[in-house]
């Protein structure tokens, strides 16, 4: 058989292995998004039993600090113009829900059918600037549960109240916390929907509002520009030195020079440290540590079996194999492990 390909073949097993060992869980999407810190995050807003009944309706949104805290207040107002009536307060309030004097909210849960769905598709499609990032996040839809109904008199017509929601956190494992965000929905004509959130030093606001199955929809996003650029580089980076790593081993291999063992060997190795990045996975320290030495340490030996004459690997090999993964484990170290300490 050709010495050029029975190098192709020792490097076709190169790869099988190299995207098996992504397949432990110290390499997964897990470790970039974790689902402990990235809750599932439900609608604010308020929907209606009879919005034909609702006139002038005014929202006022702010995202704030209190005590550390982020918080997102909705100061609303309306006209009741029916009988007897329901309204239910979406999402998970934090703290008192001060309501007009005979309004007396009920407490109970329960998940509201809709066209919710449609909403989301609306939201991560089209309309939120991050979508493509959030979609990595776990469980990135946006649910419509809702704890407290409000019954609706006609003795009251006038009706202004605050609510208090936590605005959902999109937290990256390595970065921190990317963006926050926020989206009220209601069944009712809205009439005036103003966003008064200050906007700080390296952080955007994003809003949108949109109208999807009846629906009247405003969403905001406070974006960590710095860290979403961050990922952004990262990412497109770790793409191109695994597709350049990949193209060199190949030309390396086509070459067929016995001084190519080094620049294959560092090809393949690269290709070994962004590999999990390029499948959108993460690596643990673990994974680094452990998973990339014991696979650099093979990876070293088949550079070897692909240059030697007669594809084979030598007493010496082994020796050198050695010395070349306590290089690689010491570069992965000062790259991914040291960064993640501070």
């Amino acid at each position: 058989m050709d010495k050029k390909i029975k190098n192709y073949i020792i490097y076709a097993v190169f790869i099988v292995l190299l995207f098996l060992s992504t397949l432990f869980k110290s390499f997964s999407t897990d470790v970039l998004w974790p689902k402990d810190q990235n809750y599932k995050g439900s609608f604010d807003g308020i929907i209606f039993s009879d919005p034909q009944d609702i006139a002038g309706l005014n929202v006022t949104r702010t995202i704030f600090k209190e005590n550390n805290k982020d918080l997102v207040k909705y100061d609303i107002s309306f006209l009741y113009e029916g009988d007897f009536g329901n309204l239910r307060i979406l999402g998970n309030p934090v703290g008192q829900i001060f309501l007009p004097n005979k309004m007396n909210p009920v407490f109970s849960d329960v998940t509201l059918k809709g066209e919710y769905n449609k909403i989301n598709n609306a939201l991560f499609q089209d309309n939120l600037k991050l979508k493509d990032l959030y979609k990595k996040v776990p469980e990135h839809d946006f649910s419509a549960v809702s704890k407290v109904r409000v019954p609706l008199d006609k003795e009251v017509q006038e009706v202004k109240f605050s609510i208090l929601y936590e605005p959902r956190e999109i937290n990256h494992g390595l970065k921190g916390n990317v963006a926050k965000n926020a989206v009220f929905v209601t069944n009712a004509r809205v009439e005036s929907f103003r966003d008064t959130t200050k906007q700080e030093k390296g952080i955007k606001n994003e809003s949108k509002n949109f109208q999807e199955s009846g629906y009247y929809v405003n969403s905001i996003e406070v974006i960590n520009e710095r860290q979403v650029k961050s990922i952004s580089f990262e990412s497109t980076l770790n793409s191109i030195v695994f597709i350049i790593s990949i193209a060199a081993a190949i030309l390396l291999i086509w070459l067929d020079r016995s001084k190519s063992q080094v620049p294959l060997l560092i090809s393949m190795m690269l290709s070994v440290m962004t590999v999990s990045r390029f499948l959108d996975k993460g690596a643990t320290a673990f994974g680094i540590l452990f998973i990339w030495t014991i696979t650099g340490y093979i990876v070293s030996l088949l550079s070897y079996a692909i240059t030697n004459e007669g594809n084979k690997i030598r007493n010496n090999d082994f020796k050198r194999s050695i010395a070349w993964t306590l290089i690689f484990l010491l570069v992965n170290i000062v790259i991914f492990i040291i960064p993640r300490t501070f």
